[in-house]
């Protein structure tokens, strides 16, 4: 087999690039959301929590992936568009974390508390505020929308 002699072209994807793009992106989000939550009267906590979550970290491979894809599929032009795609890509991650956490009442995530620990934590001695935590729940098979 003869070898072929066609140049690869220059690299069009940093990963750091994208990294960047889409954390910036997420921030002005939830900045925006932060605002809006506020303007109506809503406590920030839940903002803040998922603010902590979302830019806390994480290598963004979902991101880095999306962006790979659009390149590889002939992306050219304007890359907003997928840098938001891309972006709700690591919001709805984010989303399933939370969920999973609370799933399996996971107590951390990526070494701090969970989501719905820190909130937890802002409503210690409050009323309610061990179901935060998944303590004090009703057995399966109890509770509202449960016909018998």
């Amino acid at each position: 087999m003869s070898e072929i002699s066609v140049p690869l072209p220059a690299p069009v994807l940093d990963p750091a690039c994208v990294r960047s793009a889409v954390d910036e992106r997420l921030a002005t989000f939830l900045d925006a959301k932060a605002r809006m939550a506020a303007a109506q009267g809503f406590p920030a906590e839940v903002t803040d929590v998922l603010r902590d979550l979302v830019l806390g970290g994480g290598k963004r491979i979902r991101p880095v992936l999306c962006v790979a894809g659009w390149n590889a599929s002939g992306g050219c032009g304007d890359e907003r568009p997928v840098l938001r795609v891309a972006a709700s890509l690591e919001m709805f991650h984010a989303f399933a974390l939370v969920h999973d956490d609370v799933m399996d009442r996971s107590a951390t995530r990526r070494g701090r508390p969970s989501a719905h620990e820190a909130i937890a934590a802002r409503h210690v001695g409050r009323p309610g505020a061990a179901r935060l935590r998944g303590r004090g729940r009703a057995p399966r098979g109890s509770g509202p929308g449960v016909v018998r």
